[in-house]
């Protein structure tokens, strides 16, 4: 599967600190969930960006999926070639 090269979490510590929330979360869940989807191709970059699952009336998922295109990309391996993969994020947004 792609990674990224400071992995992962790396991924999640940058959207944390990055992503904008709104003044008010009066109106959302205590927790919600995003989706979004991509394809990393074998030169390690990302096309294809889709939202699944984003939260009414935010601008959560793209954001997300604005910072998942900064990253470079480690592509995905199969029988020693890289390919272009299919990859689902799921983020959950805390409003706590």
């Amino acid at each position: 599967m792609p990674t990224v090269n400071e992995g992962i979490q790396q991924i999640f510590k940058e959207v944390s600190k990055r992503i904008k929330y709104l003044s008010t979360f009066d109106n959302y869940p205590i927790e919600s969930k995003i989706f979004v989807a991509f394809v990393v191709t074998n030169e390690g970059g990302i096309t294809g960006q889709r939202i699944i699952k984003n939260i009414n009336g935010t601008d959560f998922a793209e954001q997300l999926l604005e910072i998942l295109s900064e990253f470079k990309w480690q592509p995905g391996i199969c029988n020693g070639n890289s390919v272009p993969t299919i990859m689902v994020l799921p983020m959950i947004v805390d409003f706590k």
